[in-house]
């Protein structure tokens, strides 16, 4: 069972001894780094080395950073202590579950915790693209439902307990059904498949499995418009 929750947006914290990103790599919590990896650096315990590729993406935004900006979002995975995990199998499901929900089009960070009951991990993902134009992500209004299916998805996959919530079924169900959800091989379920909660039947799929795969579902909108080209930056910045 995973609980997913979104934290406060980082804004002015990013990096530094006392940033974000050292807050969630803190060697204690993450078996001195061992528990800690990312799309884009192989560090586990240099918090700038993974905070400036972030904030270099931030700044190449086409708002670049402005007071209030929104640097990174902070998502929080918990697994239930009930569920037979290992810190490095939740690990895992995390580095998947960031990869789902961005497309692979932000930089992230997942640190797993391993300090309280339940092992948990954080996730930081950079709040502007790593490609192109590094447009800005913009949530849509059902983000964290739809983070919550694909994290619900992965539990079943994996055996694991699953919770079940109306409003995210419903979610789940209007994903099916604008074809953004797929089987296993990539393509559709098909109609009858489902019960009326919008989960497979047991009699469908074999234990641990699922019927559809939510995929990269989640890739966040991106509404900021495309800024004109500019001359490429030179020194260090570049």
């Amino acid at each position: 069972m995973a609980v997913v929750k979104l934290g406060k947006p980082v804004k002015s914290n990013l990096g530094g001894d006392n940033g974000a990103m050292a807050c969630i790599i803190n060697p204690a919590k993450t078996d001195n780094g061992r528990l800690v990896s990312s799309n884009y650096e192989r560090t586990g315990t240099d918090w700038d080395a993974l905070a400036e590729p972030m904030l270099r993406d931030n700044e190449d935004s086409p708002k670049g950073i402005l007071k209030n900006s929104r640097l990174a979002y902070h998502i929080k995975l918990s697994f239930s202590p009930d569920d037979p995990v290992t810190p490095e199998k939740v690990h895992q499901l995390g580095m998947e579950f960031a990869r789902r929900i961005t497309g692979d089009e932000y930089r992230f960070v997942v640190a797993t915790h391993t300090d309280r009951h339940h092992l948990h991990d954080h996730i930081m993902v950079c709040a502007a693209a790593r490609y192109g134009d590094h447009l800005n992500a913009h949530l849509p209004k059902d983000a964290i439902e739809q983070w919550r299916v694909v994290a619900n998805e992965i539990c079943a996959r994996e055996g694991l307990n699953v919770i079940f919530n109306p409003v995210t079924e419903r979610v789940a169900r209007k994903m099916r059904n604008d074809g953004i959800a797929r089987k296993d091989d990539g393509s559709t379920p098909e109609r009858g498949t489902e019960t009326a909660a919008g989960t497979p039947e047991p009699s469908q799929t074999t234990p641990g499995a699922s019927l559809w795969s939510a995929g990269t579902v989640c890739r966040w909108r991106r509404s900021t418009p495309r800024r004109r080209a500019r001359e490429p930056r030179t020194g260090c910045g570049s």
